[in-house]
């Protein structure tokens, strides 16, 4: 990776230097590691920073679900039209903008008491048929219903078609926007979020039939750098420009990870 990364400080982390510690009069020679912290393309700083994120929601789960009240899940989605991948990601953080800013979200909100929620962002590349998308999870700070949790979701899913159609991209449906609720102590929901920051020891690079339909970032990475595939490069660096400076996981303002 350090051979064909566009990204400054990608190539050097990791790298171990050392740093004197003064105490009391004497000094401690420590070895400290330079990260770049880059959370999109980094195979070393995206595993810590997910593991701490995974660790932090599934306990947030568990304490929301017995002691405060609900949580929905809702994956977001626009058709994946066959482009370069910087613009899909503009086109899904406008709608997004452009929807939770609206008097009809705020409404949608106060209506069915949705107090916070947490959105992730996640890529599965494939060339121009790379297809980014948002999984969201929406908190309810009272114990709500199924069908009361559903019908938040389909106004959501009718709001996000009408932005995404407003901001010129047409083909939105609302029927896709997939959503189901969580419950129990949400260790397994929070590694499924959060899946993409890990390396997947399981996956074969070499095989072709993993391949296909498109991979996971760090799947794709490793692919390319054990196959050498040209056409596996083209796309990376695409996704190494389409995600610069963008935040993978975003909170709602004034989002409690726990109240323990």
């Amino acid at each position: 990776m350090r051979q064909f990364t566009t990204l400054r400080g990608i190539s050097s982390c990791g790298s171990k230097f050392a740093v004197v510690r003064v105490k009391a009069n004497s000094r401690e020679v420590v070895e400290i590691h330079d990260l770049c912290r880059n959370k999109n393309v980094c195979p070393v700083c995206m595993g810590i920073q997910y593991r701490k994120l995974t660790i932090a929601l599934a306990s947030l789960v568990e304490e929301w679900n017995e002691d405060i009240g609900s949580i929905y899940t809702q994956t977001l989605t626009l058709p994946n039209r066959t482009r370069r991948l910087i613009y899909k990601h503009e086109d899904l953080s406008a709608t997004w903008s452009a929807m939770t800013k609206s008097k009809a979200f705020a409404a949608l909100k106060r209506e069915f008491n949705m107090s916070q929620y947490l959105r992730v962002t996640e890529d599965v590349l494939n060339g121009l048929k790379s297809f980014p998308h948002f999984h969201v999870t929406w908190f309810f700070h009272t114990k709500t219903d199924d069908n009361r949790m559903s019908e938040f979701c389909n106004r959501i899913a009718t709001l996000w078609v009408h932005f995404a159609a407003k901001g010129g991209v047409r083909g939105a449906l609302a029927s896709k926007q997939w959503y189901g609720p969580i419950f129990g102590t949400g260790k397994g929901y929070a590694q499924y979020v959060f899946k993409h920051g890990f390396l997947d020891l399981s996956f074969d690079p070499k095989s072709r039939l993993q391949t296909s339909s498109g991979l996971k970032p760090l799947d794709h990475l490793r692919t390319l750098v054990e196959t050498g595939d040209m056409g596996l490069l083209e796309t990376w660096l695409d996704y190494e420009i389409a995600t610069f400076r963008r935040h993978r996981v975003q909170l709602s303002s004034k989002f409690t990870w726990t109240n323990r």
